[in-house]
This record gives C-alpha cells, structure tokens and sequence, in this order.
C-alpha cells in the first residue's frame, strides 16, 4: 500500500468514525470509535484493547526470571548511583521501540512499555527478606501516525505519579526521543528520575562479554535464553511492514520483545542487587577490579564508609592478578613496607595476568569472520608501567 492509498485509507476511516458521531450526536458522553486495523481481532486475542483512534493498551502480570530485594541493599548505590533510598515499589521500568536508531524529529515511539513490581508477600513487607517476584507490565501501541498524539498522552499518565524510571540505555535514547515527540506535539514533557542499568553493567561484565546489548547480558550473565525473540533492529521493519499491508504477526512479535525487555531490565537489576550484597561472592561473576575501583571511588566520594569491604575487594582482585589491584599493592609494599619481594611478587602476576587473559578474550569474542583481533582490554600505559616497574624491583632485589 503506498501513502496515497494509506492517506485515503485514513479518510475514509475519519469519515466513518464522523458519520457514527453524527448518529449518536444526542447521546450524552458519545466517544469517537477507535481507529481499526485490518487484524483486529488478532490484537484482541492478545490482550489489547483501545484506548482511543490508532493507540492500543494490554497489561499483564509476569514471573521475574531473577526476583527483586523488598529491600534494595544499601550498597546497590555504589553500582547504580542514584537509587540510594528508592522504595522498589517507586521504580518504572521502561522501553520504548521506535522508527529508527537516530533521535532526530524523523524517529518516532510506536510501541512503549511500563513495569511496575507486584507487591511482595506480607512477610516481606515487614523486612523479612522477601523478594518481588512478580512485575505488572503495561504497553501501549501506537497504529498509525495520526494516532501519536493520543499515544503520547498515554504514556504522558504514567509519569503523573513521578516515577523512578529504570531503563537500559535509556538516558541515550529512549529519554530524549519521548521528550522530542512530546515537544514536536506541543505537549508538556514528563518529569521523572531516571536510573540507566547500562552503565552499571558495562563496569561490572564488559571485559568479560563481546558487547554490552540488554540481550547479551542476560544471556552470558544472567543465563536467560532469549530463543524464539525477535531482534529489536526488525522492529521498525515490523511496524512500516504493518503500516504498508496491515500484516500484524512481525509487529505482535515485536510487542513480545518489548514485554521481554521489560523482564530482563528487572532482573538485571535483581541481579545487580546480589552483588552488591555479597560482593566478594562469585555469583555473575562480576570484575573483581572494577568493583574495587566502585567501592574506592565511593569512599573518596564520601559517599560510603565500607573500607574493609574496597579493601577486601582490593586483595581479592590482586589474589586473581588483576593488574591494577596488583599494581596498588606493589606500589604499598615497595615504598612504605619496604617489602621488595612481595612487591615483585604483585608485578610479575600482574604482568602473567594480561599475558594470559588478554590473547583467550580477543580469541574468543574476535568478530565472526574478522582476521583482527579486538582491542587490549587493558591499557598499553599500564602494561608498560608495570615493566618498568618489575626492571627497577629486579634491580632492588638483586642488591639485597
């Protein structure tokens, strides 16, 4: 169907919900008809209904792969800055699937979900430790363009009680392209905190997986299976294919994938809660390093009071030969315990590290099909500090 057999379509769907106005016109409270659609009844077999002209609504209730705390541990603000004193039952989250990957005034929302945590058992309620397990998840679908004004308004109520909003990479774009249609619509933009999950997983699993996706980290962290989702890049592909011929399956696929989206952004957060619970425990098998460099950076931050656990952290990354928890610890029994062995010790299994991590990473995660290897995970300027590092302690040992 090209535009103009579209543009006619949306006349004759105008004229007729003008038509059925003009008949019911003495009827007190008379609403327009909603937009149709050619599959509508495979929409509603699926649980949506309309909330107005070309703007669909279904909520339903989920299990969480991976449960929530009732209580967030105190030190999940070390990992995701921010949500230190959020009650779990205050937090969104949130995806949305658009037209395109740029934000410019092109790209358009035509699908958005919401979750919100079920309420955890009484007993968890009264700080027994019980978890969320459950999640409530609303979507809205917007048919066609004519609708987004409507579908915006929608998704405008659900910020009307000022929400947490936890999103993945949702400060980059989904944040911006909301409050770009809402601004291209002339309506107020929601007013909402906003916790991005990406930037906590990148620090605690980059070095460990080929990319940082939302589905990569579900499946190589959290061990979710993702089999039979579609991609999020079909998306727009679904929802132009449903705007040319009125085929629903592509598009109904891509709703699931927004709703499993929902899910995963919930456990990842779950996920992120046990670690900063135990961090010196191997569940998801988070950096020993980077969670050193967190705990250290909130202590000079003031922002945390727990030295035994960064220095707990520091001596666990340097046991494994993480070089730059090593490096910290040769750097303190060379110049203030004067303890040249232990020091060359830290060095040379720092430098034994990099030289056996690295080249099993690049050949691991190297691009199907590339002949290059990826880029050093660690810095060359360290590599060559701790070089440096081992000639002059060599040197020291050897007067000794």
């Amino acid at each position: 169907m090209d535009l103009r057999s579209r543009l006619s379509r949306i006349r004759e769907l105008n004229s007729g919900k003008k038509d059925a106005a003009g008949r019911n016109a003495g009827k007190q409270g008379a609403q327009p008809e909603a937009g149709s659609s050619p599959q509508s009844g495979l929409f509603e077999k699926q649980g949506w209904n309309s909330l107005g002209p070309y703007v669909l609504k279904r909520e339903w209730c989920a299990d969480l792969p991976l449960s929530v705390p009732c209580s967030l541990p105190p030190a999940l603000d070390i990992l995701v800055p921010g949500i230190g004193g959020t009650a779990p039952a205050s937090l969104r989250f949130f995806d949305l699937e658009t037209t395109g990957l740029s934000r410019g005034a092109g790209t358009v929302a035509f699908l958005a979900a919401f979750g919100a945590l079920e309420d955890p058992p009484a007993s968890g309620r009264q700080g027994s430790g019980a978890d969320y397990g459950k999640i409530r998840i609303a979507q809205y679908l917007l048919l066609d363009y004519p609708g987004e004004a409507g579908f915006l308004e929608a998704l405008c109520g659900e910020f009307d009680v000022r929400p947490t909003i936890v999103s993945y990479n949702g400060k980059t774009f989904d944040a911006p392209i909301l409050q770009s249609r809402c601004l291209m619509n002339g309506m107020a933009q929601p007013l909402f905190g906003h916790l991005d999950l990406l930037y906590s997983a990148r620090r605690l699993w980059k070095r460990f997986l080929p990319g940082c996706s939302q589905g990569t980290v579900e499946t190589g962290v959290l061990g979710l299976s993702r089999e039979g989702d579609i991609s999020g890049a079909l998306a727009p592909d679904a929802w132009f294919g449903f705007l040319k011929d009125g085929d629903a399956a592509a598009l109904l696929q891509v709703c699931d994938h927004n709703g499993r989206d929902i899910l995963g952004l919930a456990s990842i957060l779950g996920a992120l809660c046990r670690v900063a619970g135990d961090p010196l425990g191997d569940r998801f098998h988070p950096d020993p390093e980077q969670l050193w460099l967190c705990w250290q950076g909130a202590l000079r931050r003031g922002s945390c009071a727990e030295g035994d656990m960064a220095r707990a952290l520091l001596e666990r990354g340097a046991e494994l030969g993480y070089p730059r928890c090593c490096r910290k610890l040769a750097v303190e029994a060379e110049w203030r315990r004067n303890d040249i062995r232990r020091a060359l010790d830290l060095v040379e299994r720092a430098l034994a590290f990099q030289a056996a991590f690295q080249p099993a990473f690049q050949a691991a995660f190297r691009p199907e099909g590339s002949g290059e290897a990826r880029p050093g995970i660690f810095p060359g300027r360290l590599r060559e500090d701790l070089e440096k590092r081992k000639e002059r302690l060599l040197s020291k040992a050897g007067r000794t």
